[in-house]
């Protein structure tokens, strides 16, 4: 459960309880709004087992009745749990149910963060760091102000561009020296974000607490390694460390032999950097396994200067950390070297970003757009690219005809404070396939029952290897929106915002499913 700004965590099982969960009683998420509280009445449904249609052939699709035909998809009227659904799509047994209300978008909104950034950035764009050194033309092989300048590259560490570990990253920069012929290094290594901006860490509206002490909330900087997230360890009540020792976290330890393991989180802020370090307090029960449990890491910049030294020292380079006299001598009239080591190209990252979901590119690349739209240096790149994603976002609902119903607070759609609608959506996903770089974003989605976070689901069913969709969790919205061609190479938009209670979490999964699955065998056979 929550106390202040931590998680409690029982031995192996991770409890965060909403505070903002909806009760039985169906309490709307925003009080200004009853809407939603009337919607989510009428839109009780029961779960179903899997073999429902198979035991109700009267369930079949009828051109003048679909909505009948979709409450037997959905299941019967009941009183728990609760669901509120936001459906819409068009084509065979059309449906549009609460279209117009809001629901948090969870990642789906990483749909619109794609859209934005191929638009602002380009299909082909790259991010960049810098490598530079001077020397000597008496001694090339000796340099000395080295400098490494991040400038916000998410994909260092990433195994899907085959770095699966931190220092993979750093033991490309180190061979760029190596292949120069580069056999020492004089004076101090500097490892610095090409803006102080990067360097600032703070979280988007509508970010809760467990969301800051969990890899998953972890945050850009102008280095990022793996993700930005490190393994704590917990072995007894005395024996807590990272596992990897050069990470730079800070850990408060106040830990107390018990009769039960019960670990709570708690962030620690600094003025400039949230979540910077870490209190870890409760109980360990001796003769437990370990605790684990990843962490954020917001000071990559320093965790990226120990290894980058460390992969020199691996490497055969040395570093003399003070200049001696004949290096000062060498070093006047010194000429200067530049390297650019570049990401892979945008339409590569959204691969991972759109289906592992990955939350920390999201929030990368509105950093980026933000950074390459902003003339003024004191303005957060993160709050000058939200400003002109809203914007942007605004102008296409208004060309689209539709009221700005859309909020948005964040990349990666972690924030409880943004809001669409599922007719926004829908309309929005049609826009998306008039794009030229539509192709880019088909082909970074999860497909039903073969990738991604839809790896798993609708196996054995006709959307397996045919649908294609984003989805988007929180502890209360259960998300998919997507496409389902259809045999005359049209695409089917289709929208299911789910928002319930975390402990139906299973059952709205598989609502979801089932109506992604009976979509598709809709749309894949052929109707006169």
């Amino acid at each position: 459960m929550q106390n202040g700004k931590g998680i409690y965590w029982a031995i192996g099982i991770a409890v965060a309880l909403n505070t903002q969960a909806h009760a039985q009683n169906c309490t709307p998420a925003f009080s200004h709004d009853a809407r939603e509280e009337r919607a989510c009445a009428r839109d009780a449904r029961l779960s179903l087992p899997n073999d429902f249609l198979s035991n109700h052939p009267d369930s079949q699709w009828n051109p003048n009745t679909p909505i009948p035909f979709w409450d037997s998809i959905l299941g019967p009227p009941g009183q728990s749990p609760l669901y509120r659904l936001g459906l819409i799509w068009e084509g065979q047994a059309p449906l549009h149910r609460n279209e117009t209300e809001a629901f948090y978008p969870a990642s789906t909104m990483k749909l619109w963060t794609a859209w934005f950034a191929l638009n602002h950035l380009g299909k082909n764009f790259r991010f960049t760091t810098e490598l530079a050194w001077k020397y000597s033309e008496l001694d090339p092989t000796e340099i000395h102000e080295l400098r490494l300048i991040g400038d916000g590259d998410p994909t260092w560490g990433m195994q899907e561009f085959g770095q699966p570990n931190p220092e993979d990253a750093l033991r490309k920069v180190v061979q760029h020296l190596k292949d120069t012929g580069i056999r020492r290094v004089h004076g101090p290594i500097q490892v610095i974000s090409s803006s102080p901006q990067w360097d600032f860490v703070r979280y988007p509206e509508g970010w809760r607490q467990e969301d800051f002490v969990s890899c998953f909330g972890a945050q850009p900087q102008g280095f990022n390694l793996g993700g930005n997230c490190a393994e704590l360890v917990i072995q007894s009540h005395d024996r807590v460390y990272m596992s990897r020792s050069e990470v730079p976290v800070s850990l408060t330890i106040q830990l107390r032999p018990g009769n039960e393991t019960r670990i709570q989180i708690d962030r620690m802020d600094s003025p400039s950097v949230e979540s910077t370090g870490f209190q870890i307090s409760g109980t360990f029960k001796k003769g437990d396994a370990p605790f684990r449990h990843w962490l954020p890491v917001h000071h990559a910049r320093e965790w990226t200067s120990r290894l980058l030294i460390s992969e020199l020292k691996l490497a055969g380079i040395q570093w003399v950390q003070t200049r001696n006299r004949l290096s000062a001598v060498r070093a006047k009239n010194p000429l200067e070297k530049k390297v650019l080591i570049q990401s892979p190209p945008l339409q590569q990252i959204l691969v991972p970003f759109l289906k592992r979901s990955l939350n920390w590119l999201g929030e990368s690349l509105i950093r980026k757009v933000g950074q390459n739209s902003s003339w003024d240096s004191d303005t957060s790149f993160f709050k000058a690219g939200m400003e002109l994603l809203q914007h942007d976002v605004d102008h296409l609902l208004a060309s689209l005809g539709l009221p700005q119903t859309i909020v948005l607070k964040d990349g990666s759609g972690v924030s409880h404070a943004s809001w669409v609608t599922p007719l926004a959506t829908l309309h929005f996903l049609e826009q998306l396939q008039q794009s030229p770089e539509f192709h880019t974003v088909w082909d970074a989605l999860p497909i039903a029952g073969v990738d991604g976070t839809l790896e798993k689901r609708m196996k054995g069913t006709a959307a397996e290897n045919w649908l294609r969709g984003k989805t988007g969790t929180l502890s209360d919205a259960y998300n998919l929106a997507g496409y389902i061609p259809t045999p005359s190479g049209a695409l089917i938009s289709f929208v299911q915002l789910v928002h319930t209670q975390k402990e139906n979490g299973r059952e709205a999964r598989a609502l979801i499913d089932r109506t992604g699955s009976e979509l598709a065998r809709l749309h894949r056979q052929t109707r006169p």
